[in-house]
């Protein structure tokens, strides 16, 4: 029976004051939802569906290369270009935790402008479903060409679903023989 489903957005700020931060902690986000449960038996399954960034980083590195594609280009010549470009621009990495695993990083660049990013998929598939006791961090690596200056930051919001289903023990399916 499902008892309980909610969703809702976790926020953090990176910056020059701040260069790592919990994202999201799964026990304090479900754990008030669980009070006056306690008779009951409990399954729960939460999912983060969307990671999305904000991004300034006008003064933490230079201007990014942003690569030269024609629309006749080949595939090899437009991957070509884009990882030349990518090489050749300054970058800021923001590496993601679950529990002190990492789950991967991500390369920033400045492009002059705030943008936006949307980035769960790059972490291998459109929904990540956590454990009851899962943190998520993030924090900025320097990739050799410095961190944030105080200006810039990364703004980050992790949209997340959870349900409960249970049942009361004397719910029990009884088996019946008449």
């Amino acid at each position: 029976m499902r008892l309980f489903s909610q969703s809702g957005t976790s926020n953090a700020r990176l910056d020059v004051d701040g260069l790592s931060a919990e994202l999201l902690n799964v026990s304090n986000i479900v754990s008030p939802h669980l009070v006056g449960l306690e008779l009951w038996k409990i399954g729960i399954v939460f999912v983060i569906s969307d990671i999305r960034l904000q991004v300034n980083l006008k003064n933490s590195v230079s201007s990014g290369i942003i690569p030269e594609i024609n629309f006749e280009d080949s595939t090899a010549t437009r991957l070509s270009r884009s990882v030349e470009a990518r090489n050749s621009s300054q970058r800021v990495g923001l590496e993601f935790s679950i529990n002190s695993n990492s789950l991967g990083i991500i390369e920033l660049k400045n492009y002059n402008i705030v943008y936006n990013l949307s980035i769960l998929g790059r972490f291998g598939r459109e929904g990540k479903i956590l454990g009851d006791q899962d943190l998520i961090s993030a924090n900025i690596i320097d990739l050799g060409y410095g961190v944030l200056t105080p200006t810039d930051y990364i703004d980050i919001s992790v949209d997340y679903i959870f349900e409960f289903d249970g049942f009361k023990p004397n719910e029990d399916l009884l088996l019946r023989f008449e």
